[in-house]
């Protein structure tokens, strides 16, 4: 069936999504669950079994192709390598880039809640007791930001380059091309000295299994600097909204503050509660294969499906009370870091950061409190990332 009912069509903004969006998602669940939107240009699905059928049939909704041709302007189209890397790809190749990566990233695992704890603390000895700080820019963006640099192997000095594309990525901006080919200048450089000096990080690693950098033509040569610059960017996006989101919910339920600080138990179904309520990424496209069916809707072959995780995530046929913050929930199925094949390949690390960079903000200040009234906390202005854009906190009470 194509066609929002009533005014479902007029409620799918930014001024509605961004910061309260769980109305919308309900009413999209009861009366239209799999319906086309003109102004998405696909169809929305947003029950979870639907949602979860979506991602565990990759033969029938394809990741490749999902970005149009004719939808996308040239600059666009060439700085990313025409959508062909490891996040726009299917079994075999997307396979074998994702053994490629996890190889690199998963042994790296090992000592890092050390490196996590370490950074943490360096970050907040920058916060001065009895101030109000935006822990947004004091923690939640420069931690996982740090980690993942680190973990990559990018120098110091280059990660201010690399914030600034990760910023206008999220944003959607015009100067997309522009921060891609600036990295990608950088990145050229970077690998060809990782090939001939490897040293211990992912990028040694993954440029041993390339061929020599100078053989690759360009394009063979973007498809690799693309899949890095978007690593970069889901590497710390879910963390730093996650952490915000995580922190506000927290500082507004003291009875969950205190069960967090008191049980350790108690902080990894907490973690995965905050990563359902505010699902980070609230959605993923998919292109339809074939002629298909989706719940009661005939999708055609090179439709798109958005598949709202957000309201997945939401639904009160799997979660009980779902619009509830429950710490204690048990079970938690939720959908925040995907399903399937393509789960997220850095939720382990997400997992680590989160319980240590919050427990450690409470820990450290154990009077702080929210600067502002929590209505006027300011939520960013993007339909697909659902996150707090500042997060004053007044560090003592």
């Amino acid at each position: 069936m194509k066609g929002l009912p009533g005014a479902i069509e007029e409620l799918l903004d930014l001024r509605t999504l961004s910061s309260a969006p769980y109305a919308v998602y309900r009413r999209l669940r009861d009366e239209a669950p799999v319906m086309w939107s003109d102004s998405q240009n696909a169809w929305l699905v947003s029950r979870y079994a639907d949602v979860k059928d979506v991602l565990e049939s990759p033969e029938r909704f394809s990741s490749a192709g999902r970005e149009k041709r004719s939808e996308t302007s040239d600059a666009v189209w060439e700085a990313f390598a025409g959508f062909t890397g490891f996040f726009w790809s299917d079994p075999p190749e997307y396979t074998l880039d994702r053994e490629a990566w996890s190889s690199a990233f998963k042994p790296r695992l090992k000592g890092i809640p050390g490196v996590v704890q370490g950074i943490v603390d360096e970050l907040l000895d920058g916060v001065e007791h009895g101030s109000v700080v935006d822990v947004v820019s004091a923690l939640a963006f420069p931690l996982p930001a740090t980690v993942v640099f680190a973990l990559l192997g990018v120098p110091r000095e280059d990660r201010d380059m690399f914030r600034r594309v990760s910023a206008v990525l999220i944003g959607g901006t015009e100067e997309i091309v522009g921060a891609i080919e600036e990295s990608a200048a950088w990145l050229r450089l970077f690998l060809a000295e990782r090939q001939r000096e490897p040293g211990d990080d992912m990028l040694s690693d993954l440029t041993a299994q390339m061929p020599p950098i100078d053989t690759l033509s360009d394009r063979e040569l973007r498809v690799h600097i693309v899949n890095i610059v978007q690593f970069l960017l889901a590497g710390h996006e879910t963390t730093t909204s996650t952490i915000a989101s995580g922190l506000f919910r927290l500082l507004l339920h003291s009875d969950d503050r205190r069960l967090f600080l008191g049980e350790r138990s108690a902080r990894p179904p907490a973690v995965e509660e905050m990563l359902r309520f505010e699902s980070p990424l609230q959605f993923v496209e998919r292109r339809a294969s074939g002629p298909t069916t989706l719940g009661d809707a005939a999708v055609q072959a090179d439709e798109t499906v958005k598949l709202l995780l957000g309201s997945a995530n939401h639904d009160e046929r799997v979660f009980r009370d779902p619009d509830a913050f429950d710490v204690r929930r048990s079970p938690n199925p939720h959908l925040a870091f995907g399903y399937g094949i393509h789960l997220c390949l850095g939720a382990p690390l997400a997992r680590i950061e989160i319980p240590i960079a919050i427990e450690s903000m409470l820990r450290r200040f154990p009077d702080a409190r929210l600067a502002c009234d929590s209505d006027e906390v300011d939520w960013r202005q993007n339909f697909m990332f659902h996150a707090i854009e500042e997060l004053p906190i007044a560090t003592s009470g």
